[in-house]
């Protein structure tokens, strides 16, 4: 079984998709691939306001690094970019790597993408927590958690950006499912220390995973799941022809 196993894994193993930096700043995104896990989604789902964050914090190094673009005098240079890829909350991420070089010869590494190669990086227990503060309608706060446990300090996370990204899992948490076409639910509990919280995620009919809601939850417990099928049934969930 186990030799099944590796075998299928390493058929299914797809090379890193590799985004323009223009596209990541636009946020232009594609759907990420993966398996069916809470987590994975959950993340998978955050993770574009993130990657935009970090190109952002790369092209201020570089500024820093070699003054504004065009600017004369400076011991170091731009020098383009090249394919590359960081790890935000455990998950392998393309991007492109912003290159300096300096003038004496040699190239000068940037603190923040390699910052971003350490898979220690990420903070379980701050992410769970960010996400029950989305949980409960505390968007603001559980997105700055939740960028904190990517690994973003607070000094760096804007308050415009903040909000941008909860007016997105605001509208997430809201919208209608109805278009979805949604044929199956998976209802996912997590918790890490005292936080816990309950996620359903849905597959759609041509096989699209969509997380569906994030809920608060003290215990894994009935009334929880109540709370959240009541409101999935509201934004449109089908009464039948389900499977959970």
């Amino acid at each position: 079984m186990a030799n099944v196993l590796k075998s299928v894994k390493k058929i299914n193993r797809k090379p890193l998709k590799h985004a323009r930096r223009q596209d990541i700043l636009e946020e232009k995104f594609e759907g990420l691939d993966g398996p069916i896990d809470t987590q994975h989604l959950l993340i998978s789902t955050l993770l574009p306001p993130a990657i935009v964050r970090f190109i952002k914090e790369c092209e201020r190094e570089v500024e820093q690094l070699c003054g504004k673009r065009y600017q004369h005098g400076k011991q170091n240079q731009r020098w383009g970019d090249q394919k590359g890829s960081i790890i935000l909350a455990n998950q392998q991420v393309a991007v492109p790597k912003l290159r300096v070089r300096s003038k004496v010869g040699g190239e000068v590494p940037l603190k923040t993408y390699e910052d971003f190669q350490d898979p220690r990086l990420f903070d379980q227990a701050v992410f769970t927590e960010g996400l029950k503060r989305v949980s409960q309608r505390d968007y603001e706060t559980g997105v700055t958690k939740i960028a904190n446990s990517f690994g973003f300090k607070k000094s760096s996370v804007s308050r415009r950006w903040i909000k941008a990204t909860a007016n997105k899992i605001e509208e997430l948490q809201k919208r209608s499912l109805v278009e979805m076409d949604i044929r199956a639910v998976f209802i996912d509990g997590k918790r890490f220390r005292k936080h816990g919280v309950i996620a359903a995620l849905g597959v759609a009919s041509d096989g699209r995973k969509f997380v569906l809601g994030i809920y608060q939850a003290d215990s894994e417990n009935h009334l929880s799941c109540l709370e959240l099928l009541n409101d999935l049934e509201k934004r449109g969930l089908p009464a039948t022809g389900l499977l959970f």
